[in-house]
């Protein structure tokens, strides 16, 4: 009678165990983004760390490859109604993401789902860029950067210089020099379309120059582009005028080059490029190459002024589910954080 009643009991126990419900599944999210290299790898940390902090949500983290595939393929996804979560969009694209009704506005899915974000953490020459009128945020300032002459100190110390030129009067002299002294590219350049940012807005912001009128746009979307009226035209001339003499070299993808990869070669002695570059220049360049960075060149006679901060933001889009945006929300909020 004992074994049965213990039996029975074990039964019972059993029993009980099985009809228990299954852990619930963790809610999943994609996330896309476009950096590549270096940066994604850190992405993908920022990611796994995500993971590990908690056992509610997972975020599956995927690279398009660049920020324009990105975007792209993110408008692709929306159209067939399958977009991620959150996709990373870059400075370029703000402006469409802003006037499109294809976002969940960040300051609002934080206070929908019980968050307290301190927007004055982040600067304000990065936080307006992705703010309304009103400074409210649209989105995650995620990856900020701005653009750097990077100069080979060796190839200097050839032509007797230490420094590196801060006007481009001086820069077209340095340029003279290293092709006197034998380097076939003193000047690397990439005029492919994501370089506008640097060879024209930079230039521009650096020179205290408007692109367009009505403080450059800020001001309504009926402003006029101005910059063929700015000394941005002298800078095309002369940027003109150092390619046909070799000075000015082009290196970019339709030429089948590489900018950022032909000055850690040594190959190029200067180039304009991204402060986000120097990590993967650090990493390839070549061994013993004496480098370093500095401001872009004024023409002489101008203030210089402050360049402009550029990089991506991270975007909630509209499609989904409440427990994806708490899922997203959790996420945002853990890499607002400073880590401990």
């Amino acid at each position: 009678m004992k074994a049965k009643l213990l039996f029975a009991v074990g039964a019972l126990a059993i029993g009980s165990l099985l009809a228990q419900p299954a852990a619930a599944d963790k809610v999943k999210i994609d996330f896309w983004y476009g950096n590549s290299g270096d940066i994604s790898k850190r992405v993908q940390e920022v990611c796994q760390h995500f993971n590990d902090s908690q056992k509610d949500f997972e975020v599956a983290c995927t690279s398009q490859g660049s920020y324009y595939a990105a975007v792209q393929n993110t408008i692709a996804a929306f159209r067939g109604g399958k977009p991620p979560t959150i996709v990373q969009v870059f400075d370029v694209g703000t402006l469409d993401l802003m006037l499109s009704d294809a976002f969940y506005p960040a300051f609002k899915l934080m206070a929908d789902n019980g968050y307290t974000i301190d927007w004055t953490n982040y600067f304000s020459g990065i936080a307006t860029y992705y703010a309304s009128s009103k400074g409210q945020m649209f989105s995650f300032p995620f990856n900020s950067s701005t653009a750097l002459l990077y100069w080979n100190k060796d190839a200097f110390a050839k032509i007797g210089k230490t420094e590196a030129p801060k006007t481009w009067e001086d820069a077209e002299a340095d340029m003279k020099a290293l092709k006197a002294a034998g380097y076939d590219c003193p000047l690397a350049i990439d005029i492919s379309q994501d370089e506008s940012w640097q060879l024209m807005e930079q230039f521009s912001a650096v020179h205290g120059e408007p692109i367009a009128t009505k403080d450059n746009g800020y001001g309504g979307l009926d402003a006029e582009l101005v910059f063929n009226k700015t000394k941005f035209v002298k800078y095309v001339t002369d940027l003109k005028s150092w390619y046909d003499q070799g000075l000015a070299v082009i290196k970019d993808e339709k030429v089948g080059a590489d900018m950022v990869a032909s000055f850690a070669a040594g190959d190029c002695q200067m180039m304009l490029t991204s402060v986000g570059d120097h990590g993967t220049v650090g990493r390839t360049a070549k061994p013993g190459m004496n480098w370093s960075v500095a401001m872009l060149p004024v023409y002489e006679g101008v203030k210089r002024h402050s360049s402009l901060v550029g990089g991506a933001s991270l975007w909630v889009l509209k499609g989904h589910t409440p427990d994806e945006y708490k899922a997203a929300a959790a996420f945002l909020n853990f890499i607002a954080q400073p880590e401990p």
